[in-house]
């Protein structure tokens, strides 16, 4: 479905200044604007998707998104500073974006949000009941892009 005439959001006005801090402060700058906007308590908040379905956002969630390495000690820069982008693109506020089905082999389908000229992709996982939790969310590549276009199914678009 196409929202012909939908204003949305700048990108590039929602990003987090992050130039000057240490590894330790980006962190906690991270932490605290994922608390904060996604969080209701210390541990889970609700949010909803462009169709209106929930989407919970768990604090221990914080790690997978904003971490690269597996052991979860180099925080990434990038991903912290686009914090501000996961919420209005879920909720369908982001010009030129999308929302995917993507199969995931032995386990139920994901959804993916994009912002085309960016590559910047948000991934939910679904839950028993019907509704989405965040898993992540990072800056892909052209090629992630037409992988994911061709194995899934747009079934939304700004």
């Amino acid at each position: 479905m196409q929202m012909a005439g939908k204003k949305g959001y700048d990108l590039n006005r929602l990003i987090l200044d992050l130039s000057g801090l240490t590894d330790e402060e980006i962190e906690r700058c991270g932490r605290d604007y994922y608390a904060e906007s996604m969080l209701d308590n210390a541990y889970r908040g609700i949010r909803f998707t462009h169709d209106e379905i929930e989407v919970k956002f768990w604090e221990r969630r914080f790690e997978h998104g904003c971490f690269i390495s597996p052991d979860k000690v180099r925080i990434d820069r990038a991903r912290v500073a686009r914090l501000p982008w996961i919420l209005p693109l879920i909720a369908g506020n982001i010009p030129d974006s999308e929302c995917w089905i993507v199969p995931n082999q032995d386990r139920p389908d994901n959804r993916l949000y994009l912002e085309l000229p960016k590559n910047f992709f948000v991934w939910l996982e679904p839950r028993a009941n019907g509704e989405w939790k965040y898993s992540t969310h990072y800056t892909g590549t052209r090629q992630d892009l037409r992988f994911y276009q061709r194995i899934g199914k747009c079934i939304w678009r700004f």
